[in-house]
């Protein structure tokens, strides 16, 4: 499905969540001439990329999305899992290194 554009982010680059300040429109055309949905952020992944959900014709798609040079793409399922590093030690505790 797609592809689909969004009204915001960098021309170059990642929409970051920090950058976002509510829903945008989604096109499905480049050059964004008319609205074809919307989509509103659902939460970040590690790299701190916003993830959208996008809303069309009064339902809404399954995948997540990200915005990249303002297209729509759509990322993995577990993309809360993304980029996760391992949880630090506790203090103290060591590893066999046999």
């Amino acid at each position: 499905m797609g592809p689909f554009f969004a009204e915001a982010g960098p021309e170059d680059g990642i929409l970051l969540y920090r950058d976002i300040d509510g829903p945008i429109e989604v096109f499905q055309d480049e050059d964004r001439s008319k609205p074809v949905g919307s989509a509103r952020c659902i939460g970040w992944d590690a790299a701190g990329s916003a993830v959208w959900k996008i809303a069309l014709g009064g339902g809404e798609l399954d995948e997540p999305w990200i915005v990249v040079d303002r297209e729509f793409l759509a990322t993995r399922p577990d993309w809360q899992d993304l980029y996760r590093r391992e949880r630090a030690r506790p203090a103290g505790s060591a590893t066999a290194s046999h």
